[in-house]
């Protein structure tokens, strides 16, 4: 997905476990917050990291978290016109498997 603008962004789907959101373009002076929610309605929510500290980015990156199902969105703020491209992957080397 390409942002162009400051504010939130549009969501991507996270279909649950690892993942590796990955930021890369130019930033502008801003500074990127990830979050996610899990439902329609449901209030949006700082992401955190696999550390446990907040996503808050401000130059291009790949950051692995860990969540369950949810939407993920960027939220660009203190700058100007961003040219961000984000993607949300899922790693499966760390999925657990039934059976």
């Amino acid at each position: 997905m390409n942002i162009t603008a400051t504010g939130a962004s549009a969501a991507l789907p996270h279909r649950g476990g690892y993942g590796n959101l990955i930021l890369t373009g130019t930033f502008a002076g801003n500074t990127v917050n990830v979050e996610h929610q899990y439902g329609d309605g449901e209030p949006w929510i700082q992401q955190d990291s696999t550390l446990g500290t907040p996503i808050e980015l401000s130059s291009a990156k790949a950051v692995p978290f860990l969540t369950s199902k949810c939407m993920v969105r960027l939220n660009v703020s203190g700058g100007t016109a961003p040219d961000l491209d984000f993607r949300v992957v899922t790693l499966e080397m760390f999925q657990r498997r039934a059976g």
